[in-house]
């Protein structure tokens, strides 16, 4: 019996191969430039948390009464300033 099918040049073989290859090509180029826009949308997001978290304690520090950390604004000693002998 004589096998009636015929196989795949060479030529289709590599052309298959070189059409696989654009496509993965394409694909990797587009994940690559997903993952770039999802890790600066990550930093921008981080910085806006930083900026947020930052403003919310210095407004916290403005508030508390200035003798409370040991600032002495009156010149007169305390404790927390005056030197030991």
């Amino acid at each position: 019996m004589k096998n009636d099918q015929k196989d795949f040049p060479l030529l289709e073989r590599l052309m298959v191969v070189a059409i696989l290859l654009v496509v993965t090509a394409i694909g990797i180029e587009d994940m690559l430039y997903s993952v770039e826009q999802s890790e600066e949308h990550r930093v921008h997001a981080a910085a806006a948390e930083y900026s947020a978290l930052r403003n919310m304690y210095a407004e916290q520090y403005r508030a508390v009464p200035s003798g409370a950390f040991g600032v002495n604004t009156t010149g007169t000693a305390n404790a927390f300033n005056t030197p030991v002998r």
